[in-house]
């Protein structure tokens, strides 16, 4: 991994035949100041069945770099929340709505609006 600035960035990877798209938020810098394992360690924040998971950069495989988060207070503040209720739902609270909720606030996801 290049070197990065502490911060969270957007990530996503791509996996299986029809190339879905999994996303996460990459902590870099430990902002959000995880009292667990290596403190300084690169980690992804995630969803996935059957809920939120914060793993090794190594864990999460293969990844690019969609964009940097803007808000950081706002993010930390958001993943927190979302971390009170972590039960994954492929509909409803899935890898993209979790990631479009750290981000803006608001539960998106693209994949389940394309036909």
């Amino acid at each position: 991994m290049a070197y990065l600035q502490p911060g969270l960035y957007k990530v996503r990877q791509r996996s299986g035949p029809k190339l879905v798209v999994h996303v996460g938020i990459m902590d870099v810098g430990n902002r959000l100041r995880r009292p667990e394992g290596n403190y300084w360690e690169t980690v992804v924040i995630h969803q996935c069945p059957p809920g939120i998971r914060i793993d090794s950069l190594d864990a999460f495989g293969p990844y690019e770099i969609v964009r940097p988060i803007s808000d950081e207070a706002g993010a930390i503040r958001r993943i927190r929340l979302a971390l009170r209720n972590p039960r994954y739902d492929p509909f409803w609270n899935n890898c993209e709505h979790f990631v479009s909720f750290v981000e803006t606030g608001r539960r998106e996801s693209g994949q389940l609006q394309e036909p």
